[in-house]
């Protein structure tokens, strides 16, 4: 199947890209991250986020930062209920440091492919009529309505493209 895929130009992209559907993408060599991903992949704090904490998945990232209390103190000994909770069930040495990692690894990701609801815009379709009036304006060969939605997918295996041009990534 491997082989096949690279033979036909198989890739995973989308003009517009859910949240929903960016929440279950890989975070680890992320498909719309910057170069400086790749240089934390390999990081030590990176290591314990995948290996202890085992994140996946950019959803599991984002829930990862978002559960920071008021009392958190970015130093070893936080004796915050979530840096307890983190060197207990995960057995991290260093939550607060895994916590930064973690954000830093979100800030790698391009907005289009974010999670952000403010970057993703639906722009909206058509109304009935304008589409009655385009399939009129087709049978008569007159003027159409420009349709300005961009596909966008419901769930993830729709992302997958064949054919794609091998030279851009």
């Amino acid at each position: 199947m491997l082989k096949a895929a690279k033979t036909y130009h198989v890739k995973w992209d989308s003009c517009q890209i859910p949240p929903n559907i960016a929440r279950q993408l890989p975070i680890w060599f992320h498909l719309g991250a910057s170069p400086e991903l790749n240089k934390l992949n390999n990081y030590y704090y990176v290591n314990c986020l995948r290996d202890k904490h085992k994140i996946v998945s950019v959803g599991d990232l984002e829930k990862a930062t978002q559960q920071t209390p008021q009392d958190h103190k970015n130093r070893k000994e936080c004796e915050c209920s979530a840096s307890a909770s983190d060197r207990t069930k995960y057995e991290c040495a260093k939550p607060f440091r895994c916590h930064k990692t973690a954000n830093e690894i979100l800030a790698c990701i391009l907005p289009k492919w974010s999670t952000s609801t403010e970057i993703f815009k639906k722009v909206p379709d058509l109304t009935p009529e304008q589409h009655e009036a385009n399939k009129k304006a087709l049978k008569e060969k007159g003027k159409v309505l420009f349709d300005p939605a961009l596909p966008t997918i419901s769930i993830i295996e729709d992302g997958f493209r064949a054919f794609t041009s091998p030279t851009h990534s």
